[in-house]
């Protein structure tokens, strides 16, 4: 039978403070969301206020850096891994969360990440005392630039590496590579063309087919620049080969990644996140799906797909943490010198060759992704935007649980209606 009561959000009146309820009360958040309240003096547990008698709702997500837990005692705990607080109360329960968050409900200054990587850091030093031998890893793109010095630093720790890339002739020049740097590389090519759904689908297939565990899938390949063009499925290509592919790619092996658990996802995206349109900070979902020639930009559009990128890490995250796969973005750097801007024009190409006495070697870019992807520190840490090895606050609309969710649906929607049989 439909729940008929009438429920209202958390918050909209002053009295909801769990700060004002006498203390024999504490106010707990249910896993749909209800809001509940348990007495302590009577032993008792209660779906309506104490004091004005209605029934609360929460929103769904937590909010950004927030992660919740089980502790020793399996009791909830929530960390929030960006303002440094570890609480047993919901964070969605205080109107402030991280500056006014009232000390007696949790403890201030608790630092969940902790390293000592200074941000010029190069990749093999962050894995230096990290043994992966046990451990098998799909890098998208992993045949060059910070795809291919995320490939090293994985092999170099003992990891069964896998480079997916649409070049095979590019990544077997870069496995005779891995495999003169390390002599017990283990490293192998599998072909895909993340601008073909058909493509990741097959991919997916032959990966699943082998029986492999899946411990890190790197989602690192991606396209910039040029005027609009379409995939073979007719679809914007920044769109569709920056978001879309991997998209796909994830969601088709996270069952291989479930049954590997504890695993871990990083999506590869950009402080270019910020800027999806000239006009608004929003993301135009329609305008994804069928961009037009005059309102046609490239670095909008890469903007966009790396706003998506970071939508998808939020949403993935939410769906799949709990059975046990991590899931965050990483943003490597500003104007790095690889391969991603010889299809962006003279003047990009200009500023990207004179910025690189400016910005990080490739190696220190690939140090995020490696660090995310498999350092001891980052155990059970998910949903964060991380740059230079610690988490940084990405945009609003990176934050918004809605839009994370109509992309997603969007995403599933165009999936659905391309052949990819």
């Amino acid at each position: 039978m439909a729940d008929k009561t009438k429920y209202v959000w958390w918050g909209e009146r002053p009295e909801d403070d769990i700060t004002k309820l006498d203390n024999v009360w504490e106010v707990r958040v249910a896993e749909d969301n209800r809001v509940y309240f348990v007495n302590h003096e009577s032993k008792t547990t209660q779906w309506s206020h104490p004091t004005n008698g209605y029934h609360y709702r929460v929103s769904p997500g937590l909010p950004y850096g927030w992660q919740k837990y089980r502790d020793d005692d399996n009791s909830l705990v929530y960390v929030d891994h960006f303002g440094q607080i570890r609480s047993h109360v919901d964070p969605r329960l205080f109107s402030k969360v991280v500056d006014d968050f009232p000390k007696r409900f949790g403890i201030q200054d608790y630092r969940s990440i902790r390293n000592s990587f200074s941000s010029l850091v190069r990749a093999d030093k962050v894995l230096k005392d990290v043994d992966l031998s046990d451990k098998v890893v799909m890098i998208t793109g992993g045949n060059s630039g910070i795809g291919y010095r995320t490939a090293l630093a994985m092999v170099k720790s003992g990891a069964h590496v896998i480079i997916a890339s649409r070049n095979e002739i590019k990544a077997n020049n870069a496995i005779t590579k891995l495999n003169k740097a390390h002599k017990n590389a283990q490293v192998e090519f599998m072909k895909v063309d993340l601008g073909s759904l058909h493509s990741v689908k097959e991919l997916a297939k032959a990966f699943i087919s082998r029986e492999l565990p899946l411990h890190i899938l790197v989602c690192n390949a991606g396209v910039f620049g040029g005027p609009l063009s379409k995939t073979v499925d007719g679809l914007e290509q920044h769109f569709a080969v920056n978001h879309l592919g991997h998209f796909y790619l994830a969601n088709l092996l996270t069952p291989v990644l479930k049954r590997s658990k504890p695993s871990r996802v990083v999506v590869v995206t950009s402080e270019s996140h910020w800027y999806p349109s000239y006009n608004s900070s929003q993301l135009d979902l329609q305008f994804l799906q069928h961009p037009t020639t005059k309102k046609y930009s490239a670095i909008t559009a890469y903007g966009a797909s790396k706003l998506c990128n970071l939508l998808f890490t939020l949403e993935y995250h939410r769906r799949n943490v709990e059975d046990g796969i991590s899931c965050n973005a990483v943003h490597p750097g500003n104007l790095l010198p690889t391969g991603l801007s010889c299809n962006a024009g003279y003047l990009y190409q200009a500023a990207f060759t004179a910025a690189r006495l400016f910005t990080k070697s490739v190696d220190q870019a690939a140090s995020t992704i490696v660090y995310c992807a498999a350092h001891p520190s980052m155990n059970d840490i998910s949903g964060m935007y991380m740059s230079d090895c610690w988490p940084v606050e990405p945009s609003g609309e990176a934050q918004d649980s809605n839009t994370a969710v109509a992309l997603w649906e969007l995403s599933e929607q165009i999936i659905a209606q391309q052949n990819t049989d």
